[in-house]
């Protein structure tokens, strides 16, 4: 029964975020741009979700909830008029993406089967804290910082791309650990290759598009369409196991 529940909440959730994503399209439609960008984020949530569909269990339901929170990185939402309804949205939106970066490192300790780290709870619980202790920053600026100091902008986005270079990082090492001691059996069989090759290929080019010195590299300004195949392999990879 709890399984059950946690999936149609998580189908909810993916129908939801469908449903931002639709209203994104209506607010960046004449951006063409930013209207790009839509396509990454469709991925995340479309494919991640349709693993959950396809094969429901513990990692799918992880990848499902972690490709759902990333996919709200590319899908902004509609512009809000009211300054409170805006802060509350992005209150949530920043708490799903956080979450989602979380997940997918939870996901990758738990994938193809669980390490000696996710058997404790607590120790499950500490994979959640620096997205949390995050969250709570932007929450607080959201609510109750009108016009932030240029130390407090700067502490937060030095503080963002911390948290975010954890979760990437850590998340590289896991695999790699994994990848490396796979036997080559296993690297196919559980599509641990599916995962590698679709990251190399999703994260570098995006990477490339966003690096000062080589963003003049004609067309890098639509590099981070690449970020597609990522969640295409995570999905392709929780099917086959």
């Amino acid at each position: 029964m709890r399984t059950a529940s946690s999936d149609q909440a998580l189908k909810f959730l993916g129908i939801a975020v469908f449903i931002w994503g639709l209203l994104t399209v209506l607010d960046v439609a004449q951006r063409p741009l930013a209207w790009l960008s839509l396509f990454p984020g469709f991925a995340f949530v479309g494919f991640c979700m349709a693993a959950l569909l396809k094969n429901p269990c513990s990692a799918t339901r992880l990848l499902a909830f972690a490709g759902t929170g990333c996919s709200l990185v590319f899908l902004t939402g509609p512009a809000f008029t009211s300054t409170l309804t805006g802060s509350l949205f992005s209150i949530v939106r920043s708490g799903l993406v956080l979450a989602g970066f979380a997940a997918m490192l939870h996901f990758l300790l738990l994938f193809p089967r669980p390490g000696p780290f996710v058997a404790k709870v607590w120790k499950i619980r500490i994979l959640y804290v620096p997205a949390f202790g995050f969250w709570l920053l932007v929450s607080y600026r959201s609510l109750f910082v009108t016009e932030a100091s240029s130390a407090l902008n700067t502490f937060t986005y030095v503080l963002a791309g911390l948290v975010t270079a954890f979760y990437l990082l850590a998340g590289m090492i896991v695999f790699l650990r994994r990848y490396i001691r796979a036997t080559p059996e296993e690297r196919k069989n559980h599509g641990l290759r599916l995962i590698l090759w679709g990251s190399l290929l999703g994260f570098i080019p995006a990477a490339i598009g966003f690096m000062p010195g080589l963003s003049g590299i004609p067309g890098s300004e639509y590099f981070f369409i690449s970020l597609m195949l990522p969640p295409l392999g995570w999905a392709l990879a929780a099917l086959k196991t």
